[in-house]
């Protein structure tokens, strides 16, 4: 895989391209580029996704905890040109809830709302799978008091919830 950084004089934001295939073995090149951002003091990333051709979860935790920093100190990572197989994956892990998604590196740059990618975040953890006859229904969900939704009592034939891992902007890994 390769990286390429070029910083935008215009929006003040750095453009992070990244080229080939983005795994386990490649993901160590990501993390290295986005400790010399940080390094650098640099808040405002936008990570162009048009020429990657492959992309596991290793990958996805680099972006997660990249963004995580960004918001944390007062910017944001924003994903730009997001292929149909990269585009299913983030919404799938729900990455697409907190990380923007759009369609040009040209409107992540500028923030342009028009240039944001619609994505279905409609399946929710919470969600029992349908039975025969009756069709998927959410899970009412109790607060503690605390922010944090109440775990919900889920029948045993349906699908336990998983937990999503605490990420720490404190270092990247």
């Amino acid at each position: 895989m390769d990286v390429l950084v070029t910083d935008d004089r215009v929006n003040g934001a750095t453009v992070v391209a990244l080229v080939g295939q983005l795994d386990l073995d490649t993901a160590p090149l990501l993390y290295a580029t986005f400790e010399r951002l940080r390094a650098r003091s640099v808040t405002r990333v936008v990570v162009d996704l048009g020429a990657l051709t492959y992309c596991d979860s290793t990958g996805l935790s680099a972006l997660a905890l990249a963004s995580n920093h960004c918001v944390e100190a007062g910017g944001y990572l924003r994903l730009a040109v997001l292929n149909p197989f990269v585009l299913q994956l983030v919404t799938a892990l729900g990455i697409a809830r907190t990380v923007p998604i759009y369609r040009t590196v040209d409107a992540a740059l500028a923030g342009d709302l028009d240039g944001l990618v619609a994505v279905s975040c409609r399946q929710s953890p919470w969600t029992v799978p349908s039975q025969p006859g009756i069709p998927n229904r959410r899970l009412a969900v109790a607060s503690t008091g605390r922010g944090a939704p109440a775990r919900p009592n889920v029948a045993p034939h349906a699908r336990r919830p998983v937990p999503a891992p605490a990420v720490s902007a404190a270092g990247w890994r």
